[in-house]
């Protein structure tokens, strides 16, 4: 007798590609990110590689438009923890990987999450 045996394997959806907004809140509701150009950032302001750095903003790409904790409605131009209208800035190192947000005079800085 020739027994056959079958196992079915079930792949997770998530393991290519560029981590979401809904990823990252699953595991911590608290993150403090934002979304831009399909790209969600996560705040590395107080990374002593950010400081060694020195980045500085050098041109306004725009504004958050919405602050939301909501993993299901969490969009471009929104963000967890900056506020309404808080002005975005590209950097002058570190290329699209990194983003400064400018809110009450205080400069945050923002790195892409990125797979690869």
């Amino acid at each position: 007798m020739i027994y056959v045996l079958i196992t079915t394997v079930a792949a997770c959806s998530s393991g290519i590609g560029n981590p979401t907004a809904g990823d990252i809140l699953s595991d911590n509701p608290n993150a403090d990110i934002l979304q831009w150009d399909g790209i969600v950032y996560s705040n590395v302001n107080d990374a002593e590689y950010v400081r060694e750095l020195g980045h500085e903003p050098v041109e306004k790409l725009g504004e958050i438009e919405r602050q939301s904790g909501s993993r299901w409605f969490f969009r471009d131009r929104s963000a967890t923890h900056l506020p309404e209208g808080t002005n975005i800035f590209n950097v002058n190192k570190g290329g699209i990987y990194y983003l400064i947000g400018v809110a009450d005079d205080e400069e945050i800085v923002y790195r892409a999450l990125v797979e690869g």
